[in-house]
């Protein structure tokens, strides 16, 4: 034990708490790669993590966005580092390619997760774990919400999910899954553990940046929500876990709508108009677009009702990024189009 380190009654409840999500979602002695940037909810994961894992079994990845100076991240690098070489565990440091001038939230959280899935699979590593939490699943069904999404969508971030097959290499056989060990623990609940530890963690200020939609549904849109409902945030995260649910079960029944009305192809899929136009409007939908998921085609909802729309008639065409919606009398054919 790391006697630099308080442990008491209240700390000693708390991770065993989330032990107990680790252990219910990650198989004994697996190696798991903990994504830290020295702020609050990732600080606690490691201390957390390196209280109930084996220690040789943690890695570390510390990613630089290189939004701030370098002596600011050398901080941060340098904050965890110290944590690291307490317990023994092993530390990794990207950085952003700075040739690229994307600098928009969702280029941001791209280049760090293809870093993290890189060194994921790299290091054969299955999870990748981070700190995310209730406040963080508020804020996603929020931010989702906001800019317009189905319910497939706002179903928001679930404790164990395979990361996303845009962030890793296909050629790469090892499978990554991400983690949230405290997405179901309330920020403050997370900064009260912290305390009882006297551990003071790093603030990010570029979190204080409200041109970020997230930062400003974050500082401002939540706290004027809490006037309404104090509990907001839980209320929030419960209504994410019920449309979780009930989304898991209509995807369930849309697979098997899928797999009567669709006829796979390699490059393309035909479905049959008669049989699909018995299915209620929101299996139609889910089976358009898991037609499209198999084809691998990046799609929005307006294509999505246009394909649907396509049903209704006798000869239609509509063009698709890198693909093309053909209509006749029997059939919907979508076809992948090879460049």
């Amino acid at each position: 034990m790391n006697k630099k380190y308080i442990t008491n009654r209240l700390t000693g409840a708390f991770e065993r708490k989330i032990f107990s999500v680790v252990n219910t979602n990650i198989k004994s002695n697996s190696s798991v790669l903990l994504a830290c940037s020295g702020g609050p909810d990732s600080t606690a994961l490691l201390l957390i993590m390196a209280r109930v894992w084996q220690s040789e079994n943690i890695y570390v990845a510390y990613f630089d966005h290189g939004l701030r100076s370098k002596q600011k991240s050398n901080s941060e690098y340098k904050f965890l580092k110290e944590i690291c070489d307490d317990f023994d565990i092993k530390i990794m440091k990207g950085s952003r390619d700075k040739r690229s001038k994307k600098v928009s939230e969702d280029a941001l959280r791209n280049a760090r997760y293809r870093w993290l899935a890189k060194v994921s699979q790299d290091l054969k590593i299955k999870y990748l774990m981070t700190g995310h939490n209730q406040n963080d699943q508020a804020e996603t069904v929020l931010f989702r919400l906001v800019r317009g999404t189905s319910l497939d969508g706002i179903k928001a971030m679930q404790i164990k999910a395979p990361l996303d097959n845009s962030f890793v290499d296909k050629n790469n056989q090892n499978k990554v899954f991400i983690v949230r060990p405290l997405l179901d623990i309330s920020r403050e609940k997370i900064n009260n553990y912290l305390n009882s530890k006297n551990v003071q963690a790093l603030h990010d200020s570029t979190n204080d940046d409200n041109k970020y939609i997230r930062n400003y549904i974050r500082n401002a849109v939540i706290p004027s929500l809490k006037k309404i409902n104090p509990k907001v945030v839980d209320s929030i995260s419960r209504f994410a876990t019920i449309v979780n649910r009930d989304n898991d079960t209509l995807s369930s029944l849309a697979q098997s709508n899928y797999d009567k009305v669709v006829f796979e192809k390699k490059n393309s899929v035909e479905i049959d108009k008669k049989a699909i136009s018995n299915l209620p409007p929101s299996q139609i939908n889910r089976v358009i677009i898991k037609c499209c998921q198999y084809l691998e085609l990046k799609f929005n909802n307006d294509q999505i009702t246009h394909i649907v729309d396509s049903i209704a008639k006798n000869k239609s065409y509509y063009s698709l990024t890198n693909a093309e919606a053909r209509t006749t009398k029997k059939l919907i054919t979508i076809k992948r189009l090879i460049k």
